[in-house]
């Protein structure tokens, strides 16, 4: 995995989608992977309780600190994100 980071290190950013839920692939994409955590969420109670956890699991999981960036995003009528705006 160390490997794989600093074959990543030349970039000046690498986009990781990650799935969601709690699993090793989403431990590894928002724990060891990134200096900056985007959390990407739409407006309703499931979406937005789900990304407040899984960054507060990051958090507390990640010992380097890093940066946290919430995103709220709007999906068409097709179920496509189609606007994303960050605070």
């Amino acid at each position: 995995m160390e490997a794989v980071r600093a074959s990543m290190a030349k970039y000046d950013w690498v986009l990781i989608d990650s799935r969601t839920g709690v699993s090793d692939t989403a431990g590894i994409c928002t724990v060891q992977f990134p200096d900056t955590l985007v959390v990407c969420f739409t407006l309703n109670y499931q979406s937005i309780d789900g990304a407040a956890a899984v960054a507060s699991s990051a958090a507390a999981a990640r010992a380097k600190g890093g940066r946290f960036v919430s995103c709220r995003c709007q999906r068409d009528s097709m179920g496509m994100r189609k606007n994303c705006s960050t605070r």
